[in-house]
């Protein structure tokens, strides 16, 4: 593996990370007026949007975020694939 792909992994891994703290402090309302979160909002939110119009709400239940970090991962894993 060369050290692009290596550094591009890594960039969807990180980003992967940011997306799942970006949903885990969703659950905290605190956490929305914290300036790391509102940094880390303005990041995440614009890739998080893209799935917000797909019909995966279930009552409460918003699986969008889901299919989101899914989609990293299988990004990240055509990009480990590439010889």
């Amino acid at each position: 593996m060369n050290p692009i792909q290596q550094a591009m992994i890594m960039a969807v891994t990180l980003y992967s990370y940011m997306c799942f703290i970006w949903v885990f402090g969703s659950w905290f309302p605190n956490w929305r007026y914290q300036e790391w979160f509102k940094m880390l909002s303005s990041i995440v939110e614009p890739y998080m949007n893209v799935f917000k119009g797909l019909p995966l709400r279930f009552g409460m239940f918003d699986l969008s975020p889901m299919i989101a970090i899914f989609v990293l991962y299988i990004f990240r894993s055509l990009i480990a694939s590439i010889r």
